[in-house]
């Protein structure tokens, strides 16, 4: 009985980390332009609308939901760091994929299909990592790769914002850039053209 009361738990909490994550996504998409460039949000926010930082913006509220469960619930951390790397993976995959075929098949990005989208990636991710959490298997088998696929990540999520590799995933197709770009204040641009 105690297992399935756990099970019930890990699944409540999992499904409450899909909320908690889409609306911190949804809050850092906007934070590096609402900070002004604060630091905090071009590490953790979105700096320019790039899969990369679409998929950090995802991966960022996964991550620091997983500190929080292994404080509500009873789990193995390494049980849970399995879990979560699955499920780190699952998303970031998803969020490449089947973005680069839908733009290929649309043209573009269309925003309500990424809303949607991001909300369903996100599902699957924490779905991932509810079922790896009830299974019953071997976790020193897979607990060592697991972390470094973790760390690896969070390195990757940390770096290439700020030096991004010039690929596909990290091109910004609005400003057709990569990387920390500010955005021309057109206000200041017009107001400057009116002295002269």
């Amino acid at each position: 009985m105690e297992i399935k009361n756990r099970n019930i738990t890990i699944k409540n909490l999992e499904i409450a980390g899909i909320f908690f994550s889409f609306i911190s996504a949804t809050l850092l998409h906007f934070s590096y332009d609402w900070s002004g460039g604060n630091v905090l949000s071009i590490m953790f926010g979105a700096i320019n609308e790039s899969v990369w930082e679409h998929i950090k913006i995802l991966t960022i509220p996964y991550i620091f939901w997983a500190g929080l469960e292994i404080c509500m619930v009873r789990i193995s951390l390494k049980k849970l760091i399995i879990a979560k790397a699955l499920g780190v993976y699952t998303i970031a995959i998803l969020t490449i994929v089947v973005n680069m075929i839908y733009t290929l098949i649309l043209g573009n990005n269309v925003v309500w299909l990424d809303i949607f989208l991001a909300f369903l990636w996100l599902a699957t991710g924490y779905a991932v990592s509810e079922r790896v959490l009830r299974m019953d298997i071997a976790t020193d088998k897979y607990f060592t790769i697991c972390v470094f696929l973790m760390v690896l990540f969070i390195v990757m999520l940390l770096s290439f914002t700020i030096n991004p590799p010039h690929i596909g995933i990290f091109l910004d197709p609005i400003t057709n850039t990569y990387g920390i770009t500010r955005q021309a204040d057109v206000g200041a641009i017009y107001l400057e053209s009116l002295g002269k």
